[in-house]
């Protein structure tokens, strides 16, 4: 039922019926399912679906709960991903930078012990956008010893291995962090990276590269004046369409 309901809003754009869908699947596993199998299930839920609707604030503190709950069950994958899942919404809900270094930290360690190592790179760059915030020089990727020493090796092995979520993810925290120290050109270059992933454009993408897309728009002409309108009107209509189901998250 939860890939359906996520089928129902990934393919058919029917936010509502995939909300639903995925409450049901999560009222009869509580009800009649194992109950190790719930956290993962939940985290999952409120990872892909329940935020289309729900505050974003609220999904975070439920991926946090749940996250815990994995981890009563020895979960410790789904217990890695929720709190993977949790760190990255933090940031783009604006929770204290502080408070998620020292949780990305916290989080990274216990990863690295269950060695949940494709889980722990992904949370290392969210940290890393994180540090670069605060204007930090510490390098998160330590914890993984000789593996990977940092984010830009990371990017170099997941270019040459065809692994486009560590790379989506690389790239949109680097535009995320120099559109809010106002490098637009930077910010751009990596949506342009972006793009050649293949990778579905996710709705914090959309925003940041929509905001970026209107800044040039300003100083443009010609083609490029069409590019940069024609990126910040697809933006506009997504959020159009999004804030039909939540005004707190999309409006």
């Amino acid at each position: 039922l939860c890939s359906y309901a996520l089928c129902l809003v990934t393919i058919l754009d029917d936010v509502d019926a995939g909300h639903r869908w995925g409450k049901i699947a999560i009222s009869l596993l509580d009800n009649f399912g194992p109950k190790r199998l719930a956290p993962k299930l939940k985290i999952l839920c409120y990872h892909m679906l329940f935020f289309w609707i729900e505050p974003l604030q609220s999904t975070s503190a439920a991926l946090l709960r749940y996250h815990h709950e994995a981890l009563m069950v020895g979960d410790n994958e789904y217990s890695s991903l929720g709190s993977q899942f949790y760190c990255a919404r933090n940031i783009i809900i604006g929770s204290s930078l502080p408070m998620i270094d020292k949780e990305c930290s916290t989080f990274a360690m216990q990863m690295a012990r269950c060695n949940q190592i494709p889980t722990l790179r992904t949370l290392l760059t969210n940290h890393q956008s994180v540090l670069r915030l605060l204007g930090s020089n510490k390098n998160p990727f330590d914890v993984l010893g000789d593996l990977i020493n940092n984010e830009d090796e990371l990017l170099q092995y997941s270019l040459s291995t065809g692994r486009s979520n560590f790379v989506e993810v690389i790239y949109f925290n680097r535009l995320f962090v120099a559109f809010f120290f106002k490098r637009y050109k930077e910010a751009a270059q990596y949506s342009s990276e972006r793009f050649k992933s293949g990778q579905p454009k996710h709705m914090y993408f959309i925003f940041y590269e929509g905001l970026t897309a209107n800044y040039f728009s300003r100083f443009s002409s010609g083609d490029e004046l069409i590019k940069w309108l024609q990126i910040g009107e697809t933006a506009l209509a997504s959020f159009r369409a999004w804030v039909k189901h939540s005004t707190w998250n999309w409006e």
